[in-house]
């Protein structure tokens, strides 16, 4: 019925976490854990070839000999989990990442199976630290990766996405929504752990963000328009537009392409609130430079 991905990296401290919350799930279904090991070398290698033994039927890696991140390849959901993926339906877990409540893919997936007019559905997370502890005031309604489970919609065209893009998240979010609607339901299932991976992306300032998703965005229109997926492709000028605005709003020197930039980005949103807001953006860095 489900098939859970999990992608891991040198999470020998979190990862036991990881899959024993999936494994716990109280269900009436079976499932499948589809793991991609980035060639860690700290021991992670060896904690889930332990699971696979215990849990021959549910636990099924792939365990990279070296470090495909590093020479540029990347995208590792889709391209080694998702195509063989048996499941009706997909759900995700980094292995940073767990789950707190053991009902979390009983209540998504009689949502779903219910709801034939929905393709996704997410729950409520929080933050907690690397030891576990959460975080006050974390816990937010979203379309995160932890919390996910969609429909196995994914068709072939998926294998012609960069091999390497830092959203792929937020492509599978746009992929799936192109099949249906998505719910998040209102109880605790899912937590996001902050682990100073030392990543280059978690040190980026929110502007030098803005910067390194420009190309990215891009990249996702440009794959949308080809196979014809138009909501998707309205969506990601939405979110090209709201990229822009977050650069501009936190840029130490805005230049005149800049707002020139972000403008044409609020128009082609095809969104009046969208163009509005960009008009109240300028405003306000307008008065900030007045003063």
């Amino acid at each position: 019925m489900v098939s859970v991905s999990v992608l891991s990296y040198n999470h020998v401290n979190y990862i036991r976490d990881c899959l024993d919350s999936i494994i716990n799930q109280e269900r009436d279904f079976e499932i499948e854990i589809l793991i991609h090991d980035d060639g860690s070398d700290d021991g992670t290698q060896d904690v889930i070839l332990a699971y696979q033994r215990d849990y021959p039927e549910i636990v099924k890696p792939i365990l990279q000999p070296e470090n495909l991140y590093r020479k540029g390849l990347g995208n590792f959901g889709l391209r080694y989990n998702f195509t063989r993926a048996k499941g009706k339906y997909i759900a995700m877990c980094d292995a940073d990442d767990y789950w707190v409540c053991s009902k979390k893919l009983s209540l998504q997936v009689a949502f779903l199976e219910e709801n034939p007019d929905f393709a996704l559905v997410s729950n409520l997370r929080q933050n907690v630290t690397a030891q576990g502890e959460p975080i006050e005031g974390t816990i937010v309604s979203v379309l995160s990766t932890p919390c996910l489970l969609f429909r196995n919609i994914f068709r072939q065209d998926i294998l012609t996405y960069p091999k390497k893009i830092v959203t792929d998240d937020i492509f599978i979010v746009t992929y799936v929504l192109e099949f249906g609607k998505a719910k998040v339901l209102d109880f605790l299932g899912s937590v996001y752990r902050h682990v100073d991976s030392g990543s280059l992306w978690s040190h980026l300032s929110p502007s030098e963000k803005a910067i390194r998703l420009r190309p990215s965005l891009h990249t996702m229109l440009e794959f949308f328009r080809t196979y014809g997926y138009k909501q998707s492709v309205r969506r990601v000028r939405f979110l090209m537009a709201i990229n822009e605005f977050r650069y501009l709003k936190h840029a130490k020197d805005v230049r005149f392409e800049d707002y020139v930039r972000g403008g044409l980005c609020a128009i082609r949103s095809g969104k009046i609130n969208v163009v509005k807001s960009y008009l109240y953006i300028v405003y306000q860095l307008l008065l900030r430079r007045s003063a």
